[in-house]
């Protein structure tokens, strides 16, 4: 079996196996990383957060971050989403270093963060509070149908 490859940190997760048949792509594996976390840390009063945490993904890559309560797994997320600052390490897009201070910054580097309790708007979809805020300022099509699908003002 292929080993996946997580976070490494002392506070973080453990290598687990991929299930017999499963292999990632060679073309993910080939590919540099698009974001790479090198050396993440961060401390709250009386507790280490995250300790000297790495972790990349690649194009192609689908990447699951999973551990027990207190990991820092949002922790990471936070500071990669700009809503957190890290006490040490660096973030690399596409090769380069980004500085990440407040959470437009991410966003104006494509970087998009969906937490686990999004209930922003009870009566909206899932998917309607996912790009809550994100809407289509203006397009010739709504929602993906053709101009003649979408419904048409009353006429006077």
């Amino acid at each position: 079996m292929q080993g996946l490859r997580t976070l490494q940190g002392e506070n973080c997760f453990q290598e687990f196996e991929l299930e017999e048949g499963c292999r990632m792509p060679e073309t993910a594996v080939a590919a540099p990383p698009v974001l790479q976390m090198r050396g993440i840390s961060k401390q709250y009063p009386g507790v280490q957060a995250l300790d000297n945490v790495d972790f990349e993904v690649r194009a192609g890559e689908v990447m699951a971050l999973v551990g027990e309560n207190g990991a820092g797994k949002s922790t990471l997320m936070k500071i990669l989403a700009g809503a957190e600052t890290r006490d040490h390490g660096e973030i690399l897009l596409g090769g380069k270093p980004v500085h990440i201070t407040n959470p437009h910054e991410a966003m104006d580097l494509g970087i998009r963060i969906i937490y686990q309790e999004f209930n922003l708007v009870p009566y909206l979809s899932a998917a309607e509070n996912i790009f809550l805020g994100r809407e289509p300022r203006a397009s010739t099509r709504l929602c993906g149908l053709p101009n003649d699908v979408r419904p048409r003002p009353a006429a006077n």
